[in-house]
């Protein structure tokens, strides 16, 4: 090639080189201010995915709570969910997207958290605690980066969903346990003439057995001592509440209404606690059925020294259409009357 000729294809090739360059700052500019992937797989670039596999999670120490979530089909979601709650979807980038989560009225302090994953990582998360808190995640799909130092909370199933942690519900018979002592003297017997049951009548430390108003307590009798300045032992009997008798349904019928007549116990003479069932067992009482379910309920309570009550509640199908209850709960600080416990599920009797 001529010395003319080798200048001009140098600079035809300079030329190209100068295209190339400015076409690349082309394509970086497209990319830069409008986020269109098309140009980056062109320049050898795999687009992003057009959307995100987005993940709800909502945890809690209440058990259950109330879920909300949005997806680009609507709204989903359910009331008292058992927790840990978890619901996966996959949304277009650029959506807005809210998890609301909402602790039980009767939470008793304890914490609720919103989490909301995309493709894995963690990138909203909110928390709250006390009765009927509410937690929100709010994010823009694609658009959010992961929280540093954020793992996804634990989703695996309770053993048994829906209660709080530290609770324990017996599934299967397990017989009350005979407690150690003398307990107090028997001094005569109590009859509830509503509820159609007899029982007895503790001398001791106890207080005399007395009728009360049920449409203000919910029970016919009462018998009760204090344990310390602001602490009390008690017996109370009378009707099932007819809000507990969607309970008594079933071949479990009668275990399950012992259990939600201590649990609401439970629930308004403790404002923290954990229980856990000891004891699950039927009785026959004057050729009625009946159940026994013996509790251990744990709390902290400032002032109060007992740490630990044990409760016993007795149901009888007595033929009305709403059974009969028992229910005694006895702190650790007077122990030695445990056996209280056993000479009172001995003890009950149908009235005619």
């Amino acid at each position: 090639m001529t010395p003319l000729g080798r200048t001009a294809a140098h600079s035809a090739m300079r030329g190209i080189g100068v295209l190339a360059l400015f076409f690349q700052l082309f394509l970086t500019l497209v990319w830069f201010f409008t986020g269109d992937d098309e140009p980056a797989a062109r320049a050898g670039r795999p687009p992003l995915p057009t959307t995100v596999e987005i993940t709800y999670i909502v945890t809690g120490a209440a058990g259950t709570g109330d879920v909300r979530y949005t997806t680009q089909g609507g709204t989903l979601g359910r009331d008292d969910a058992p927790l840990p709650f978890k619901a996966t979807a996959r949304i277009e980038r650029g959506t807005s997207i809210t998890l609301y989560a909402q602790n039980p009225g009767e939470s008793k302090g304890r914490q609720i958290t919103c989490t909301i994953l995309a493709d894995g990582a963690v990138v909203k998360q909110s928390s709250d605690s006390g009765d009927s808190a509410t937690a929100t995640c709010e994010s823009t799909v694609g658009e959010d980066p992961p929280l540093p130092g954020l793992k996804a909370p634990d989703t695996t199933p309770r053993a048994q969903p829906g209660l709080a942690e530290g609770e324990s519900r017996l599934t299967k018979v397990v017989k009350v346990k005979d407690y150690p002592g003398k307990g107090s003297p028997v001094v005569g017997r109590v009859t509830d003439d509503d509820a159609r049951i007899s029982y007895a009548e503790f001398g001791g430390d106890w207080g005399k057995s007395r009728a009360v108003d049920p449409h203000i307590s919910g029970n016919d009798q009462e018998q009760r001592f204090d344990t310390e300045p602001k602490w009390q032992a008690a017996i109370v009997s009378g009707v099932v509440d007819s809000d507990l008798m969607d309970h008594y349904t079933g071949r479990d019928r009668h275990r399950a209404l012992a259990t939600a007549v201590m649990d609401e116990a439970q629930k308004y003479d403790y404002d923290s606690g954990a229980g856990r069932d000891v004891a699950s067992q039927p009785i026959t009482v004057g050729g009625r059925k009946g159940w026994v379910v013996v509790r251990e309920i744990r709390f902290v309570k400032p002032g109060i020294r007992a740490k630990v009550d044990l409760g016993a509640t007795v149901i009888v199908d007595t033929g009305r259409v709403r059974p009969a209850f028992i229910t005694i709960e006895i702190p650790d600080t007077h122990k030695r009357l445990w056996p209280d416990i056993n000479a009172l599920i001995g003890s009950v009797r149908t009235t005619s």
